[in-house]
């Protein structure tokens, strides 16, 4: 009854709200890693002082580890020192 009362007073039954369509699934950028810089290590026989200390034959240098930084890398690269990791 308090339905046909209702549609005496001008109330509308309320509607179900419609369903929210799904939003398209944009394609993801392939996310990068960021470019590192190439590791280079102690040529056997070789050793050299680093920031860190003494590194050996055979250990991973990296250029923020020499004072010189890049160019200090490159010179022990060209003097035979270090050699890329592979």
């Amino acid at each position: 009854m308090a339905k046909d009362k209702d549609l005496k007073l001008g109330i509308k039954p309320a509607k179900e709200p419609e369903p929210k369509p799904e939003p398209k699934a944009e394609p993801k950028a392939s996310v990068e890693a960021p470019k590192r810089a190439p590791l280079y290590v102690v040529k056997p026989g070789r050793s050299i002082a680093t920031k860190r200390g003494v590194r050996g034959p055979g250990e991973v240098v990296e250029a923020r580890e020499l004072g010189g930084g890049k160019d200090a890398l490159e010179d022990l690269v060209a003097s035979g020192h270090l050699q890329k990791k592979e």
